[in-house]
Formats: structure tokens, C-alpha cells, sequence
């Protein structure tokens, strides 16, 4: 195992103090002078919004997150129709 340092100034958005306190970074980094050499941070943020949908199908089974569900009916596919985990990847 490996200790990694980071960086308190990385920090989650959940609370309204957590707002506050990403406000306050940010207004930071502006005060700072640019010289020109550097590149200016600019954060990438990435999101995204996945689905996938099959039908019933008997005499298949239904697994949802790599997990099987017993149930009398499954999910219709060409793979193993984990709708779950499709919609994630």
C-alpha cells in the first residue's frame, strides 16, 4: 500500500460550506499574477448520461449489475443484457 498526498484544495461539493469554500479557491487562483509563460488552469469536467433497455425474454436469466436475479423471466439480448452495466459503460 501507498500513501498518496493530495491536494485539500481537490475537494467534493456536498455541503453549502463546501460551495463556499470552492468559491474562495477559485477567487484565489484569479489573484494570482499570470506571466504569460505558464498555462492557466481551467478544470475539465466531464459528464455523461447513459441507458440501455431490453425486453423480457423467458428462458433467460435476469442479471442486473453482474448479479443474477432470480426471476421467472430475463432480459433479451445478444450478450447477457445487464442493462445495469451497460448504461454505465
Amino acid at each position: 500500500m501507498i500513501n498518496i498526498q493530495g491536494d485539500p484544495d481537490n475537494l467534493k461539493v456536498t455541503f453549502p460550506k463546501d460551495l463556499q469554500r470552492a468559491e474562495t479557491i477559485l477567487q484565489e487562483r484569479e489573484k494570482q499574477p499570470q506571466t504569460g509563460s505558464e498555462t492557466r488552469y481551467i478544470p475539465r469536467i466531464a459528464t455523461g448520461f447513459g441507458y440501455d433497455v431490453h425486453a423480457f425474454k423467458a428462458d433467460r436469466k435476469l442479471i442486473l449489475g453482474g448479479i443474477e436475479i432470480p426471476y421467472e423471466l430475463g432480459l433479451d439480448g445478444h450478450s447477457d443484457a445487464d442493462v445495469l452495466i451497460h448504461a454505465l459503460v
